[in-house]
C-alpha cells in the first residue's frame, strides 16, 4: 500500500502540493486498495467483501466529482441570473 506519510509534506499536502486535495487524495486511496485487495487471502468470505471495497474505493472520487460538477452547474446558472 502506498504510504500516505511518504508522498505528504506535514502541513498536510498532497504531491500536487494542493491542501487537503480530496479528488487526488480519493484516487491514491482507489489505487492503494486495488494493490491492496491482490494481498488478501482468497476465501469465500474474503470474495463478496472484495468486490464490495473495490467498487467503493473507486466509488468516493466518483461521487466528490459528481458534486462538485453539480455545485459548478448550481453556482453558474447563479451568477447568470444575477448578470
Amino acid at each position: 500500500m502506498t504510504n500516505l506519510k511518504n508522498q505528504t509534506s506535514s502541513k498536510n499536502q498532497t504531491p500536487n502540493g494542493n491542501k487537503y486535495d480530496l479528488e487526488e487524495r480519493s484516487l491514491i486511496f482507489a489505487k492503494d486498495v486495488r494493490l491492496f485487495v491482490p494481498r488478501l487471502p482468497r476465501t469465500i468470505a474474503n470474495a463478496e467483501d472484495t468486490k464490495q471495497l473495490v467498487r467503493s474505493s473507486g466509488s468516493v472520487g466518483a461521487n466528490y466529482l459528481n458534486e462538485s460538477r453539480e455545485l459548478m452547474l448550481i453556482l453558474t446558472a447563479i451568477i447568470n441570473k444575477a448578470l
